[in-house]
């Protein structure tokens, strides 16, 4: 019996990395006024950041339902697979349970949800993890026992251009808004599930070291683990220049070792264009 990863959209895991990765992307809907578009089918992440250049309002997303996570979970059983499901923090949407009532209506026990309590580069270094676990041979309950304990230790820190997406979003309260002064760039966080707030600096530079200091704050980087850069927006010019400057930060000589991906509808939808983010498994759960 295989294991088969399962992972909805806002892992922004897009169709030639899925591919190459062996994983099945289940879409979220993100909508802009009236329009409805499939996240990373009918609308790339590029399509989306040039609509969301243009666009007056804010676009909204909805999680998977239920029945279109069972289509997909049953296509596998069928296979004589067992799921591992890995979905964006039930704190910021509800696909975990979507899948859990998928598994309940199927009635089997060779399916196993999982609350990343992430998103989007965070979900997809627990996707990484699960395809290493899955390749040593463990069975589908030992990956989920592995993945629901790291899921703590899961973090992504993000430095953003401003914070006028997550707070219109309801993301983070109104009065972190105050942070929206001319040159001053917020730093948040993605852990146990929620974003926090986790400071600000005035221009990218400090905003870069910051970020650095917030993510050996929150027990720094166990490389023995999967971990990932992302960036949103069109241009990955900042991540790749963020990567080349801070390489020793990653234990690497060679920047070019350190992945980045681009972060897509679902999560843009919330951040905004030009952010870099740090995804990786603390040494220490602080």
């Amino acid at each position: 019996m295989s294991v088969k990863v399962i992972v909805d959209s806002a892992s922004d895991i897009n169709i030639a990395d899925a591919k190459e990765m062996g994983v099945t992307v289940v879409p979220l809907k993100t909508y802009f006024g009236d329009e409805e578009y499939l996240d990373g089918v009918t609308l790339d992440a590029n399509g989306f950041y040039e609509k969301l250049a243009i666009f007056g309002e804010k676009p909204r997303t909805s999680q998977i339902s239920p029945y279109d996570f069972s289509l997909v979970f049953k296509e596998e059983l069928n296979k004589g697979n067992e799921v591992i499901c890995i979905d964006l923090s039930k704190l910021l949407s509800g696909c975990y349970q979507s899948a859990c009532i998928a598994k309940q209506d199927l009635e089997s026990e060779s399916i196993y949800p999982v609350d990343s309590k992430s998103a989007s580069v965070g979900e997809i270094i627990m996707v990484q993890l699960a395809l290493k676990l899955a390749e040593e041979g463990k069975t589908g309950k030992e990956i989920s026992d592995i993945l629901n304990s790291k899921a703590d230790d899961l973090k992504v820190v993000i430095l953003l251009e401003s914070l006028d997406y997550l707070t219109s979003g309801g993301r983070i309260n109104a009065s972190a808004a105050q942070t929206n002064l001319n040159g001053v760039r917020p730093i948040v966080s993605i852990e146990d599930g929620k974003v926090v707030m986790k400071g600000k600096a005035r221009g990218i530079k400090s905003g870069y070291e910051l970020l650095n200091q917030i993510v050996e704050e929150c027990g720094g980087i166990d490389f023995n683990l999967p971990f990932a850069l992302g960036y949103s927006g069109l241009s990955d010019k900042m991540v790749i220049k963020y990567r080349e400057e801070y390489k020793n930060l990653f234990n690497t000589n060679n920047a070019k070792d350190v992945k980045y991906f681009q972060m897509g509808c679902t999560i843009g939808s919330h951040l905004g264009p030009n952010a870099v983010a740090v995804a990786f498994f603390a040494k220490n759960n602080n």
